[in-house]
């Protein structure tokens, strides 16, 4: 094995930036977060307020 003294960062060339690319990949994480947001329960205050019912009720009182 050879020693390379060469520091890590410097043994590959800097990626060009590609604006395209760029836009491409923001677009596709966009249309990501919007699938999830859509897909994702909506949890109301009675929803927690009833599931605190429910919890206090299975510890006995204590919540």
């Amino acid at each position: 094995m050879t020693n390379n003294d060469t520091p890590w960062a410097e043994r590959w060339p800097k990626p060009e930036f590609n604006q395209q690319g760029w836009e491409e990949a923001m677009s596709e994480l966009s249309n990501m977060a919007g699938e999830i947001a859509q897909n994702t329960p909506k949890v109301t205050k009675e929803d927690l307020e009833r599931a605190a019912q429910l919890l206090s009720k299975e510890n006995g009182g204590i919540a």
